[in-house]
């Protein structure tokens, strides 16, 4: 069965539970550990460009639905193999998918915003994954991983209503001194996301599935929002990583036809 349309929460991540990763293309400089740490400063640097591999021991089989990062300094064109294991890679070596990196071009003097990846596909039940990185010639010498998950996602029976909407949110802290010299700090726009479901909640939706995220997400846990995830185009730049703003009200009204919103979630940390 194919991976729905539908908005996806991506709040499971396995990776922070009790498994191992590792690299044999790691570096002193920054250790495996900042895979599992959501601070956008903290990233994995690993040498070489081509064959970069991050192997993600789970312990045991565990059902796993999405793969996603952030925070990579991969080029537009660079690639990521994405591959799972039932013996740690000795015998079984199986290709699920290879991610080809998307990045936009950006404009003489503008900054570049928040970049992350995914990959959405039916469960599997797997032990051990691995991503492959390859970005030959990148000028840094190294590639870069910020946060990784490997886990599973939340969605609802119906997708979110219209109107949804999205704006830049300015994070930049400027001033200027008496003689008109700016100073400053620049950072990069953050994206807000806003949605709704509109009377086409069904109920088990209601108090289970979204009930029991939100109590257990609240807004201080780091997830992934992919409101498109069959749509290259609009999942790149409409997918988000970081957190929400405030809960959600939950109506019902009209006899079970039950609403939900808004959902209100901001990028970054």
């Amino acid at each position: 069965m194919a991976v729905s349309n539908n908005l996806k929460f991506l709040v499971d991540n396995r990776l922070d539970n009790t498994a191992t990763v590792l690299s044999s293309n790691q570096t002193v400089q920054a250790a495996l550990t900042n895979l599992k740490t959501p601070d956008r400063k903290d990233f994995t640097r690993l040498n070489g460009t081509t064959n970069v591999q991050i192997t993600v021991d789970l312990g045991s089989a565990q059902s796993i639905q999405a793969i996603a990062w952030v925070y990579s300094n991969m080029r537009n064109g660079a690639t990521v193999e994405i591959r799972h294991s039932t013996d740690n890679f000795s015998a079984n070596d199986v290709l699920l998918a290879t991610v080809t990196i998307v990045r936009p071009t950006v404009i003489q003097g503008g900054i570049e915003f928040f970049l992350h990846h995914n990959y959405l596909f039916d469960t599997l039940s797997k032990r051990y994954w691995r991503l492959v990185l390859a970005d030959s010639g990148n000028p840094d010498g190294y590639l870069t991983l910020g946060r990784l998950f490997v886990g599973a996602y939340v969605e609802t029976t119906n997708d979110i209503s219209f109107p949804w909407s999205w704006k830049p949110v300015f994070r930049s802290q400027r001033t200027e001194t008496a003689g008109g010299t700016p100073l400053g700090e620049r950072l990069p726009p953050a994206r807000e996301y806003t949605a709704a479901y509109e009377n086409n909640l069904v109920e088990a939706d209601l108090y289970n599935t979204l009930h029991d995220m939100f109590m257990q997400v609240g807004d201080g846990l780091d997830i992934w929002l992919v409101p498109f995830p069959n749509n290259a185009t609009k999942n790149f730049r409409a997918a988000l990583y970081g957190r929400f703003l405030v809960g959600p009200e939950f109506s019902a009204p009209f006899y079970r036809a039950y609403s939900g919103g808004p959902l209100q979630f901001r990028e970054g940390l």
